[in-house]
């Protein structure tokens, strides 16, 4: 997973950053989500003291290069930049309930399928 964090603090204990209690929270995330094979990794992608204003971040460069060398697992992922309003992820909330998906990333996936699928087919 990966955190950031804008100001890193000289002095401040470690344990309580910015990036240490959203990996915490993170971590606790993922592994309630077991069912759906998720799982947390012990790789750090963590960026203390880096600004959000550029993407130009060392934790941030390493998490893609990560993904591309896979862990030698059955399927490797790649990242999509995607970047949506709040309205937007809460109109896909309500459509992913409503249309009895397990989850918004399970209704994203299956409609990318049947994009790709009809694409194919024409």
């Amino acid at each position: 997973m990966y955190t950031r964090q804008s100001v890193k603090r000289p002095g401040a204990d470690p344990a309580l950053t910015s990036c240490a209690i959203q990996r915490t929270l993170c971590t606790e995330f993922i592994r309630n989500k077991t069912w759906e094979f998720w799982y947390p990794v012990a790789e750090r992608f963590d960026d203390e003291g880096e600004s959000g204003a550029t993407l130009e971040r060392p934790g941030l460069a390493k998490l893609p290069q990560r993904i591309e060398e896979g862990d030698g697992s059955a399927e490797t992922f790649a990242l999509l930049p995607l970047r949506v309003t709040a309205a937007e992820v809460e109109a896909l909330d309500e459509a992913w309930r409503r249309l009895g998906f397990r989850s918004r990333t399970a209704m994203i996936k299956r409609a990318i399928g049947d994009l790709l699928e009809a694409g194919c087919a024409t």
